[in-house]
């Protein structure tokens, strides 16, 4: 937009975005967590290095579903205004 059309144009969403990339997203992320939860679960015993990999990767995936659920609630506010 130019400095023309937002002093025109006050009442326009500049950014809008569709919610279903970051709910496909917030899937993937939750699902590779929870496989790796449950990896976690089975590797207890056997060796500590196999459990500090699986935490770890368990670790990032669940700050990264923490921020896709951020977009994704952002995503359906009403000042959004793409369909799903």
């Amino acid at each position: 937009m130019t400095w023309n059309q937002v002093a025109n144009q006050p009442f326009m969403n500049e950014y809008k975005y569709p919610a279903a990339a970051s709910a496909f997203g917030l899937l993937i992320a939750a699902a590779v967590m929870v496989a790796s939860t449950l990896a976690i679960i089975r590797v207890w015993g056997k060796t500590i290095f196999g459990l500090f990999l699986l935490a770890w990767i368990t670790f990032w995936f669940a700050i990264f579903a923490l921020v896709l659920f951020k977009m994704l609630r952002d995503r359906l506010r009403p000042t959004n205004d793409v369909p799903l």
